[in-house]
């Protein structure tokens, strides 16, 4: 016997722990059989239930069940990407002198650190051998009364993932007209997963919404944190695009005023949308691919911009199925970059060109061109 009840929180349950449905609902037989000797059936089930949730570890994760579409996706990067980049540097510069001030440490053969007692007993010859590799040089995080000791410091410095995600969401359970713009946040390990875009999915991810915040959501995922397709009766994406993001949106030719507003913000989101100049221009080397959009909007650009660059992420490269003057709807970052003078074939000297780093975009099916022009961008040789 399952109730209501049960099913709910065997949902609840995968959603917090990654696992299947299917998994757990065999869990909960298993010990549904375990407690035969139980003759009430509801204090069998419940007691089945306990058990479940312990032995699929539940209540270990802070994460809660929601429901809701992805319509962008940034690129999986390391956010410490830049101090592994200064440690290469110092290295090659000077290796005792980075090590000394650690920004690098030695390792041995076996990748273990050598410690500053250790190398005071290597000879010369010996430390000329050893590989240095870059080291966390924060010896603490935060500042004054909050500072805290950092572990890792003057240790191997360590990938620290992250990824950008944007979803139309809600508690799961709830209706999409209930939905809100949501900013998800995904670490580590769950940096490396990809979620279907343009489809309702039901996952698990902390709240992380501030106190007082009511017209949108932010998430971090867990360590549970996966994106598992779902039915939604009704489930219109465009009705969702154009209801439910109208705080980050602005016409083509506002985006310039956007940008100077937000540029300090990292977070910065940008919803827009335009008619394709041409089909997207293909990156031969699986690289960042090219699309120009356009229209009535940018008649009054201040520096006489009549188009917008827009740098496409290879993962969605499935997302370009649409040819020239498809009327497309996008979320990204927006940028200030070099223009290209058509005349003289040659870049212009001012970086005043607003370009938008796309997160996640989609014709709208109405004004949708089949994509002709086969056109590419040469690799890089």
């Amino acid at each position: 016997m399952t109730t209501t009840e049960t099913k709910k929180k065997i949902e609840k349950w995968a959603i917090q722990t990654g696992k299947t449905v299917e998994e757990i609902t065999t869990l909960f037989e298993t010990a549904m059989s375990e407690f035969a000797d139980i003759t009430d059936d509801t204090k069998r089930e419940l007691q089945a239930r306990r058990v479940t949730r312990i032995r699929c570890r539940a209540g270990t994760s802070k994460a809660e069940p929601y429901v809701g579409v992805v319509i962008a996706e940034g690129e999986c990067r390391d956010i410490l990407m830049n101090m592994h980049a200064a440690g290469l540097s110092a290295i090659a510069k000077n290796q005792d002198s980075a090590v000394a001030n650690k920004l690098a440490c030695y390792i041995d053969a076996n990748n273990n650190i050598i410690s500053d007692d250790e190398l005071a007993t290597i000879s010369v010859d010996v430390l000329a051998t050893l590989k240095a590799v870059p080291a966390d040089p924060r010896p603490t995080f935060g500042e004054g009364a909050k500072a805290r000791a950092n572990p890792s410091y003057g240790k191997p410095l360590k990938p620290v993932l992250m990824k950008d995600m944007v979803l139309i969401s809600g508690p799961q359970g709830t209706d999409p007209d209930t939905w809100l713009p949501t900013r998800l946040n995904m670490r580590n390990a769950q940096a490396r997963i990809s979620s279907p875009i343009g489809v309702p999915v039901n996952f698990g991810a902390i709240n992380k919404t501030p106190d007082g915040i009511t017209d949108e959501i932010t998430l971090a995922s867990s360590t549970s944190t996966t994106f598992t397709q779902t039915e939604i009766n009704g489930f219109d994406l465009f009705t969702l695009l154009d209801t439910k993001l109208l705080p980050w949106c602005a016409l083509l030719g506002q985006l310039r005023q956007k940008h100077e507003d937000t540029k300090d913000d990292w977070n910065r989101i940008a919803v827009t949308e335009g008619d394709a100049v041409f089909s997207p221009r293909v990156s031969e080397d699986g690289g960042r691919h090219m699309l120009l959009v356009t229209d009535e909007s940018m008649d009054d650009d201040p520096v006489g911009q009549q188009d917008i660059t827009c740098w496409i992420p290879n993962h969605l490269l499935s997302q370009l199925d649409f040819g020239r003057e498809s009327r497309v709807f996008l979320i990204g970052r927006t940028s200030l970059g070099f223009g290209y003078d058509r005349e003289k074939r040659e870049q212009t000297e001012n970086r005043d060109r607003i370009m938008i780093n796309i997160l996640g975009l989609f014709a709208r099916p109405e004004r949708k061109t089949s994509p002709d022009e086969v056109t590419s961008i040469p690799a890089v040789t």
